[in-house]
């Protein structure tokens, strides 16, 4: 064999041993590598699961309460339409309620009382007490909300 037909050989055993050797070798290190960042992502999940399941556990805990102010102030709301006061802390503890029970995966509790939070959100920018029909509206997504809350309570 002469010189230049063993460079030819060997440049093309490098090709070979390049693709069908080192590539599906970083290949494999590329995948152990991802295989082991996904094991630290289901750590990190399991952490950030169990944190939310305590984050749950005390929403619940403190939800009776939550729900009785909200109660107390529809109460002081209906006796007192035009305390915009009452109007402004109703519609912040029904906007909290909303907000914080869909991040905690209480779809229907978040979409009851945003429903609820819609209507006061009108009341309280046209500053002034709702129609009958409104209240009749908030009157029913009040029960509604309550009852959902009951449900996660009990």
């Amino acid at each position: 064999m002469l010189l230049s037909e063993l460079l030819i050989f060997v440049a093309e055993c490098q090709s070979y041993i390049e693709i069908y050797v080192f590539y599906p070798l970083k290949q494999v290190k590329s995948a152990i590598s991802r295989r082991k960042e996904l094991r630290l992502d289901e750590k990190k999940r399991a952490v950030l699961e169990e944190k939310m399941a305590v984050l749950r556990k005390g929403f619940i805990d403190h939800l009776d309460g939550r729900s009785n102010e909200i109660a107390q102030l529809w109460r002081d709301y209906i006796r007192n339409q035009n305390d915009p006061e009452i109007l402004f802390n109703l519609y912040r503890n029904v906007h909290s309620l909303a907000g914080s029970g869909a991040t905690f995966g209480y779809d229907e509790l978040g979409r009851r009382a945003r429903n609820m939070e819609i209507i006061l959100r009108a009341c309280k920018e046209r500053n002034a007490p709702p129609p009958n029909e409104e209240v009749q509206q908030l009157e029913e997504l009040m029960s509604l909300m309550m009852e959902e809350i009951d449900s996660l309570v009990r």
